[in-house]
């Protein structure tokens, strides 16, 4: 079969996924009936996929004994407990678990915290640092998800519970052990002042992290794969698009302080936050697009309940701001993703990792990408 017409075919489900967000989204259906209907069919859409994400070609591999042993136990306990209790059954079971473990403590978290629950989702799904991103860094996603499980119980004060979903998140990826710093800023840093000085240094600190890390990197096994990065900076440069919005929100959100977080006293403690992950990305962005956002997701990952509250923050000032606009500025952005990876296949040959979208159960493999490497 034709290449072009096979990944023609496999955008439609991706046209149909998001023209069926946008139905839902301006229907007259409850707020809660709204979330739960994104949850099921973004479910449906990530758990039936093939081939879509980088590794994904890589954990069948593994599951299927294609590869090394090593490379399954390097895999972190609770994605290795998946492979070996659900993969060996059939390899697609993987990608159900994990994607239910990605998508439904966020439904659940969505539905019980934010302002705006079914823009909190649609969020969630447009802007590409989060799902289009978790389709590749499965165990990422994981961690991502579970951190918001422990920053929820953080902010009920229920801090054994919050300890608890901190160390399955590690359980899932070593990175999140980066997460512990959301402890210190939650507790630590409430102003807007301090946060200024922050973002100001985090330019800075850019300028050093490269020779930091070098010197530092130890036994560290986090530092470590700083240093693969580092070795590979050439390979993984770009992140300038994303720099840039990253930046206008996080200036937005400094020059709007007041605003925001006189709003409720859960923008009080998202705001620091989202601050910390802003300038973790123009720290490690230098190093890596990759890797800036596998550590500030952590932190950038609040945006999913601190966004959602701009229509009701600026409804009589900025009135430009609000459900609309922002879900049509991230419409763009999702959109102009596969428009770049479309170009990008038709120029130089470099594969897609979210097109053609195919079904496991109807597939070609003409679009392996990253087979047989974590």
């Amino acid at each position: 079969m034709d290449s072009s017409f096979v990944i023609l075919l496999g955008t439609i489900p991706w046209v149909l996924f998001i023209a069926y967000l946008f139905v839902v989204m301006n229907s007259d259906l409850p707020e809660r009936q709204k979330t739960r209907n994104f949850f099921v069919v973004t479910f449906i859409f990530m758990a039936l996929r093939y081939g879509i994400g980088y590794d994904y070609y890589t954990y069948k591999s593994i599951i299927e004994g294609r590869t090394d042993d090593y490379m399954l136990e390097e895999m972190n306990i609770i994605p290795r407990i998946i492979a070996l209790s659900f993969g060996k059954i059939h390899y697609q079971l993987f990608f159900v678990v994990t994607s239910f473990i990605i998508i439904y403590p966020l439904y659940r978290v969505i539905d019980r915290l934010s302002c705006f629950p079914s823009l909190s989702f649609l969020f969630f799904l447009l802007y590409p640092s989060f799902f289009l991103d978790g389709l590749s860094i499965i165990r990422n996603a994981m961690a991502f998800s579970l951190v918001v499980v422990m920053s929820y119980f953080l902010w009920q004060k229920h801090y054994y519970r919050s300890i608890l979903f901190f160390l399955l998140a590690v359980g899932c990826h070593t990175s999140s052990l980066f997460a512990i710093f959301i402890y210190p800023v939650y507790f630590l840093i409430k102003d807007r002042k301090l946060s200024v000085i922050l973002y100001a240094v985090s330019f800075a600190l850019s300028l050093i992290i490269l020779p930091l890390i070098s010197l530092i990197v130890g036994d560290n096994a986090l530092l470590h794969r700083a240093l693969y990065y580092i070795e590979h900076v050439d390979v993984y440069k770009g992140g300038g698009l994303m720099s840039i919005l990253i930046n206008m929100i996080g200036l937005f959100n400094l020059i709007y302080w007041k605003e925001i977080s006189d709003y409720s006293d859960l923008n009080k403690k998202l705001l620091p936050l989202v601050n910390i992950g802003v300038c973790i990305w123009n720290v490690f962005i230098s190093i890596s697009p990759v890797f800036a956002t596998r550590l500030s997701g952590y932190f950038m990952y609040m945006l999913i309940f601190l966004i959602p509250s701009y229509p009701m923050v600026f409804e009589n000032r900025l009135r430009i701001i609000n459900e609309r606009t922002i879900s049509l500025a991230c419409t763009v952005l999702f959109a102009f993703i596969f428009v770049m990876q479309y170009v990008n296949y038709v120029n130089s040959g470099i594969h897609m990792s979210n097109l053609p979208y195919q079904f496991f159960f109807l597939h070609t493999d003409d679009f392996v990408v990253n087979d047989y490497g974590l």
